[in-house]
């Protein structure tokens, strides 16, 4: 029997790691779709 632990965990340890890095990356994507759209509509 293994005791259920949430996977979310892990997953917050993660964003941790990453987040700053990522979160730059992301919105900066994010805002050159955005762009592109706006132009081509």
């Amino acid at each position: 029997m293994q005791p259920e632990r949430p996977d979310y965990s892990g997953l917050t340890r993660l964003k941790e790691r990453h987040s700053p890095r990522r979160r730059a990356l992301w919105t900066t994507l994010v805002y050159l779709v955005a762009g592109l759209i706006w132009i081509t509509f």
